[in-house]
């Protein structure tokens, strides 16, 4: 029993010196303590039920052992209940000269080594023998429990479980083996695991046809804007070098930069039933930054770039940090489009409109390239769905800057870029339509989480059973 004067938490508690076991650290021993798991089932730990084993990675100087057709599981494979495939294939040599292990069709994959362990436990079943590498663990069950149950259990439960079975102190989260081996699991009867996993599969079928719904919705409002503009986008080239390669004349060479990649394509709304003007001619492009004026040290309300919804273009939440005097702190106005610059992990093109953003909000000068109307002839929701269309998000990415590890947009593709500019009213219209897409979507997407939620409490009273608890 935990004794505290205030509510207990994982940061700090008071408890007997008797009830501590296995570690000393406090975010376990709370979890421990805590984290009760009740059924009217009888339960066993996972390693008297199962047995296991872990991977490991091929030489990747030898070329010819990633062309076979074996498929090699790790993190980035993960993603559904059933795993039918993977990225990676390597061949029989390949596993006889390294570390991997080659599953059966029917093991439980878990990844047990990846920063996604801090709040998610990703969990697959194979659907044919594979290959796996050394942050994936694979358990094969005895005839008490079906494999899709086991998965089922983890994907119900496994993140309120993960405080009990993961390493702590370590720069990368991963799974004590011998604490999730010492995890009890209900065991239903073969009738019940069944049907729990039925109402899973179900939930997730009803899941993905809604998220079907919603990204088909999102995928159509670049053609629908496309279309109000008039513009009909030539299909794209087969990418083998000899498309790639192009002869130009020196004096033909836009700009300051004379590399195939800025040169080869220009991006053109030519083709339009609407005139095109420069972007820089109705917009701003990194307007002069306003700083804070700030004698002391203050909490500022600013925008970091993991906070821009790029699914639906807005900005998601708000964060505070202390800062003082002009430490390069600007600030938005209402309609301002911002666009992640910098690209690390493909956050490039991922863009917003500020709106809302009562009380103000800034922004760190170095993230976002921002464009701010300068004129009535723009309307900036119009201006922001234009702005993220794939085929200019593609387009500056052919434009990059700097060196591979951290590129950006070279600016001058915004200030050469021209843009179909309708009438104010027929921009609103434009605006209006795409809106209402996206706020469908928005739609389909949340009703797709609460049909999964539904399935996991169903599913949840299943396991544990009348009376049960976690």
């Amino acid at each position: 029993m935990i004794k505290s004067a205030t509510t207990p938490s994982k940061q700090g508690f008071f408890t007997r010196r008797s009830n501590i076991k296995g570690r000393l650290d406090a975010e376990f021993n709370y979890a421990r303590l805590t984290i009760r798991l009740s059924s009217q089932y009888p339960q066993s730990a996972l390693r008297t039920i199962s047995s296991s084993r872990t991977g490991g990675t091929p030489s990747k100087a030898v070329a010819d052992y990633w062309n076979g057709d074996i498929p090699w599981a790790s993190p980035k494979d993960f993603g559904h209940f059933y795993l039918e495939d993977t990225e990676d294939h390597i061949t029989q040599a390949a596993v006889t000269d390294s570390s991997t292990s080659v599953v059966p069709k029917g093991s439980v994959l878990f990844v047990f080594r990846s920063g996604i362990l801090q709040h998610t436990m990703p969990v697959a079943v194979a659907k044919r023998a594979m290959a796996i590498n050394q942050d994936v663990k694979a358990f094969t069950f005895d005839r008490s429990i079906m494999p899709e149950y086991a998965a089922a259990y983890f994907t119900i439960f496994g993140s309120r479980l993960l405080p009990l079975i993961t390493k702590s102190g370590a720069t990368v989260q991963s799974i004590n083996t011998e604490q999730l081996e010492q995890l009890t699991i209900p065991i239903p009867p073969l009738a019940v695991q069944k049907q729990i996993i039925d109402e899973l599969l179900s939930a997730f079928q009803a899941k993905r046809s809604k998220e079907l719904q919603g990204y088909s919705l999102l995928r159509t409002i670049d053609e629908v804007l496309l279309d109000e503009l008039g513009i009909k986008l030539q299909p794209e080239p087969p990418n083998t070098i000899e498309i790639r390669m192009f002869f130009r004349s020196f004096s033909s060479l836009g700009g300051s930069r004379i590399d195939p990649a800025s040169n080869w394509k220009r991006l053109s709304f030519a083709g339009s039933k609407f005139p095109l003007r420069k972007l820089r001619a109705v917009v701003s492009i990194n307007p002069p930054t306003q700083f804070a004026n700030l004698d002391q040290e203050s909490e500022v309300s600013f925008v970091p770039m993991d906070s821009v919804s790029d699914r639906f273009g807005e900005i998601a939440e708000r964060q505070t940090r202390p800062i003082k005097g002009s430490g390069g702190y600007t600030t938005f106005l209402e309609g301002d489009l911002i666009w992640a610059k910098i690209t690390p992990c493909m956050e490039n093109g991922k863009s917003a409109i500020a709106r809302n953003l009562l009380g103000g909000c800034g922004f760190g000068s170095t993230e976002f390239h921002v464009f701010r109307p300068v004129t009535s002839e723009i309307y900036p929701l119009y201006l922001h769905h234009l702005l993220r269309l794939q085929v200019v998000r593609k387009n500056a990415r052919l434009n990059f800057t700097g060196t591979s590890g951290h590129q950006r947009v070279d600016e001058q593709f915004f200030h050469r870029l021209e843009i179909p500019l309708p009438p104010i009213p027929i921009q609103k219209k434009i605006a209006i339509k795409t809106e209402d897409m996206k706020n469908q979507a928005r739609k389909l997407l949340a009703e797709a989480a609460v049909e999964l939620e539904k399935g996991k409490r169903k599913i949840e009273t299943l396991i544990l059973g009348e009376g049960g608890e976690l």
